[in-house]
């Protein structure tokens, strides 16, 4: 990446990052609230964020912002509470602040028309999808993406958010649209700046529940173009069955295609397998996070609780078709391979006993008499 590309990616992050910052500081009360948005977040960047970082969480605003950019995938809670009535702090012993974390690291895969586009930070990588059967020059391409988002406070009054999102792969969110439209950034514009009043909990739940959505639908785009060519293949597979010929070209162009499908499923099948998992572990294990004593609060948190297990079902049945899928392309990719080996070697016998015909012939008597 170029020095003026980086310096410009920095700078535009910057100022986003800086604008965030004086947000939500109410003159009245002593309530701040600092949601911020960073898109495309650089290295550069990330050492930049992470000197801003107050001392109690400075440690793992750092470990976040690893996390993000190696695409690891999990999710997080943490709470300290204050310590208890009678704790001795006569021997350099302060007593603790509250204080408490949520966050996630959610990857996802893009497929996108057109060229190929090169993310220029080298962060993320880009793939060329399965060709369309007997169409060479329709290609697409699908790209590493991360979406990641931490919270951090000492009270419902006081807390910092972070959200970082991949863009460079091209999208409809708008860093720019955000700022103008002084809309909030991390629920991807669920809420104007304005309105962030509720409780670090509920914000939590409602930007994981607009980012699942989002990665949903990501996740249904690129399985639906997947199942959709790998129909096509399946297909072929099962007319060449009926025809009893499953000889393979010289190039072994139906292996390569098998064996690049078979690539893709398990890439695809490995990263959300992981992904849910880690969310449906989170979701059992920190529930009591999540309850809370108000009604009207606990009905909000609930509608948010209930998106999220939706988009979790609908990602699970596209978990289980990649795993079907990556079943029957192993078994057509070892099917194919099977029954060209003998091929493959009968046609190099064949060669090896012309050659030895040719060469026995010339040597023979009646070969060298007629010389």
């Amino acid at each position: 990446m170029a020095s003026s590309e980086g310096q410009f990616l920095l700078s535009s992050q910057s100022s986003l990052y800086y604008h965030c910052f004086y947000q939500n500081l109410d003159s009245h009360t002593d309530r701040r609230v600092l949601p911020r948005f960073i898109a495309n977040m650089t290295p550069l960047c990330a050492d930049a964020i992470a000197t801003t970082a107050a001392g109690t969480f400075a440690v793992e605003l750092k470990q976040f912002l690893q996390a993000h950019l190696l695409g690891e995938i999990y999710f997080f809670a943490s709470m300290q509470s204050p310590d208890p009535p009678g704790w001795d702090t006569a021997q350099n012993h302060p007593p603790a602040e509250l204080a408490f974390s949520l966050g996630f690291h959610l990857s996802y895969v893009a497929l996108r028309n057109g060229a190929t586009l090169s993310d220029a930070r080298g962060v993320r990588q880009s793939y060329s999808m399965i060709e369309l059967m007997g169409d060479s020059e329709d290609i697409l391409f699908y790209y590493d993406a991360q979406i990641s988002f931490l919270i951090t406070g000492t009270d419902e009054g006081h807390w910092t958010a972070y959200c970082i999102a991949d863009n460079y792969m091209g999208t409809r969110e708008s860093i720019e649209e955000y700022v103008t439209q002084n809309a909030d950034g991390p629920s991807g514009g669920a809420l104007k700046e304005s309105q962030l009043c509720c409780s670090p909990e509920e914000y939590f739940l409602l930007v994981l529940s607009k980012r699942i959505k989002q990665t949903t639908q990501e996740w249904g785009n690129v399985t639906s173009t997947l199942m959709e060519r790998l129909d096509a293949y399946e297909s072929h597979y099962i007319r060449i069955i009926d025809s009893g010929d499953l000889r393979d070209d010289t190039d072994m162009a139906l292996t390569r295609s098998y064996m690049k499908a078979v690539s893709i499923l398990h890439q695809l099948h490995d990263t959300l397998s992981t992904q849910l998992d880690s969310l449906r572990t989170f979701l059992d294990e920190e529930m009591q996070v999540f309850e809370s004593g108000d009604k009207i609060s606990s009905g909000r948190w609930k509608y948010y609780l209930d998106r999220i297990w939706r988009n979790v079902a609908n990602l699970r049945k596209r978990e289980r078709r990649l795993m079907q899928r990556l079943n029957r392309f192993n078994e057509m990719k070892d099917g194919v391979r099977t029954l060209c080996v003998p091929l493959v070697i009968q046609s190099t016998l064949t060669f090896i006993q012309a050659d030895w015909f040719l060469f026995s012939f010339r040597k023979s008597p009646i070969n060298q008499a007629g010389r």
